[in-house]
């Protein structure tokens, strides 16, 4: 188990998710549980630290958004900061911004509060 405040270790996850090593590379599945001697974390993470995360991890390995409408026919999103399926956050706002544009898509504009100012993602 890690120390706390420490990061997580194999034995940690592994219990999280209900795997366990078969000894030969392999694994098998196990009751998802809380590990023995399991801790918070000693602060918790708040809406930036986790913005801040996405960006890191998508940084590691960008993905074009959009989706094949045919055999090899890749089509790119086009809406805020994707313009062609590729997104270039440059600052954890970026990641905000999306996230936000994601959540309110379905919501009307007059019940988000545009009226006539936009908001920070530009998209009144």
């Amino acid at each position: 188990m890690p120390t706390n405040g420490g990061p997580p270790d194999l034995a940690t996850i592994s219990s999280f998710f209900g795997a366990k090593s078969d000894g030969n590379g392999g694994w098998t599945h196990v009751p998802e549980r809380i590990p023995d001697n399991w801790f918070s974390r000693a602060t918790p993470y708040t809406g930036v630290d986790v913005v801040e995360e996405i960006l890191a991890q998508y940084l590691e390995n960008p993905v074009a958004f959009g989706g094949n409408v045919g055999k090899g026919n890749f089509v790119g999103l086009d809406f805020g900061p994707i313009k062609n399926g590729q997104w270039s956050p440059t600052s954890a706002a970026d990641v905000g911004c999306l996230l936000q544009q994601a959540v309110l898509a379905a919501v009307p504009q007059t019940i988000q509060g545009c009226k006539s100012s936009p908001h920070s993602c530009g998209q009144c």
